[in-house]
């Protein structure tokens, strides 16, 4: 039996981020529920020149992996 635990993702994009991250968001609350949310942070593009990066971390509860979670949201794309 697989055990319940709280994952911290880090959610970042510099392609329409506001669009972007609100749409990552909006899927984590549909498909986890209740999720804990930062504030938004800006940091710039590093080892490659590009537009800044918006940038927050959400924590959930899942008996799903970080990893398990990430391929479900890139899918998205």
């Amino acid at each position: 039996m697989t055990k319940m635990t709280t994952v911290y993702l880090g959610l970042g994009s510099n392609i329409c981020p506001e669009e972007n991250l609100s749409l990552g968001v909006r899927e984590l609350q549909r498909r986890y529920g209740e999720l804990e949310i930062s504030r938004v942070y800006r940091s710039t593009a590093v080892g490659f020149e590009g537009d800044d990066f918006l940038n927050l971390v959400v924590s959930l509860r899942s008996e799903d992996s970080p990893s398990e979670i990430c391929r479900e949201i890139e899918r998205l794309h």
